[in-house]
């Protein structure tokens, strides 16, 4: 835990972390403490001390990491001269090269997710959206009669809930299988209320 609130103050990458960690030695539970990790800053030399802040404040992507590497091996927290394979090293290159395969491999990981996530929202949404229309054709005639007297009330905001319905209403009847019915309707109401500006206006809009 000391280790990780190190590297999230050094704003060193995650995925960086977990390549160094990648065929290191298993170190169980030998993890410096806060007040090792105070010691051991409190030894740098003042010189070090400024220059690795400079680096820090002029935006150096390598410090940070190169602190955490180094706070490991000093401290006995790992990064021994080879690895678990027994080969050399890994350079800070190598390792950048690594963090930054593995961040565009769980980018794409989270892309495709949220895309598999995307496509069930939609299949729901139609599924909800066949139901519903399937409700709406049952009740046809009552939904011409509350567009009637949504658009009676003379009111513009009840005007949208009278072009939403019958938005509704034309897709339901189409999924139904009584398109033709629908369209007489729509042109005979259209009629009675040509003086309304607004109604026709939004109906047009609507594609109505």
């Amino acid at each position: 835990a000391a280790l990780e609130e190190m590297a999230r103050f050094l704003g060193v990458d995650p995925d960086l972390i977990e390549v160094a960690a990648e065929d290191s030695p298993d170190m169980g539970a030998v993890v410096p403490t806060e007040y090792a990790m105070a010691a051991w800053v409190a030894r740098l030399p003042l010189q070090e001390k400024d220059e690795l802040l400079l680096r820090l404040l002029g935006g150096d992507p390598h410090v940070g990491y190169e602190l955490f590497r180094r706070v490991r091996r000093e401290l006995g927290a790992g990064d021994g001269q080879v690895n678990q394979a027994g080969g050399t090293p890994r350079t800070v290159s190598e390792l950048l090269a690594r963090a930054e395969a593995r961040r565009a491999a769980r980018l794409r990981e989270q892309a495709e997710r949220e895309r598999q996530e995307r496509e069930r929202r939609e299949r729901e949404e139609a599924a909800r959206r066949v139901r519903y229309l399937a409700q709406l054709a049952n009740r046809e005639e009552q939904v011409w009669q509350q567009v009637e007297k949504l658009i009676a009330t003379r009111r513009p905001g009840f005007y949208d809930q009278a072009v939403e319905l019958l938005r509704d209403l034309r897709d339901a009847c189409a999924q139904a299988g009584r398109a033709d019915s629908f369209s007489p309707r729509l042109q005979s109401l259209r009629a009675r209320h040509a003086r309304i500006d607004t109604l026709i206006r939004r109906l047009a809009q609507a594609g109505l």
